[in-house]
């Protein structure tokens, strides 16, 4: 939400703004189907935390990269990548551990806690920009990364061995499966609001 005005204060263009805020969603996009592998082959806990790593790096990255836009745009590929893995190991692990009965309270509650950043951090985040604590503000990212490194650690395993159960088919034959062109529709219209 603060990244572009980030950007401003370093006086990129806007143009060049648009680039590596979009940096980040066209890394979570492309990382997505890898992402579900990865979580199958490593198991949810493992790709949480190489993904708490992957945002840690980039978070870092742009840390260091000061105005540098091939090293602010790196930075940027790495923590969308770590994101979009996380969030697949996070979905996945929901899916799985959360027992059907109370699973859509479950999901409120996630959803609340996903967006409490809004009016919690966030607030905090623009004053410490605002306030030309630049170096504080992007402090918040690698903080936030070690917290999710530590936390994936409290994971209740899955099965034995905390990975998933063995691979059951292709993306081609989910893509093929009877639901899936419902489910793919739904998932565009829930995104358009958002």
């Amino acid at each position: 939400y603060l990244f572009a005005n980030y950007l401003a204060e370093l006086d990129m263009s806007s143009a060049r703004a648009g680039i590596l805020v979009g940096a980040f969603f066209a890394s979570t996009i492309l990382c997505r189907p890898f992402g579900g592998v990865i979580t199958e082959r490593l198991g949810v806990r493992r790709t949480m935390i190489v993904a708490a790593c992957l945002c840690g790096a980039g978070s870092l990255g742009l840390l260091g990269a000061g105005t540098s836009f091939p090293a602010i745009f790196a930075a940027r590929v790495v923590m969308g990548a770590g994101f979009s893995l996380f969030l697949v190991a996070l979905a996945t692990y929901q899916g799985l551990a959360i027992p059907e009965q109370v699973r859509g309270s479950f999901f409120a509650l996630a959803c609340v806690g996903s967006i409490a950043p809004l009016f919690t951090i966030l607030p905090a985040a623009e004053a410490l920009l605002f306030s030309g604590h630049v170096r504080l503000y992007l402090g918040l990212a690698p903080l936030a990364a070690v917290l999710c490194f530590a936390m994936s650690f409290s994971l209740e395993p899955l099965g034995a061995s905390g990975a998933l159960p063995k691979n059951w088919g292709t993306f081609a034959e989910l893509i093929g499966s009877r639901g899936y062109p419902t489910l793919l529709l739904s998932a565009l219209c829930f995104s358009l609001p958002d």
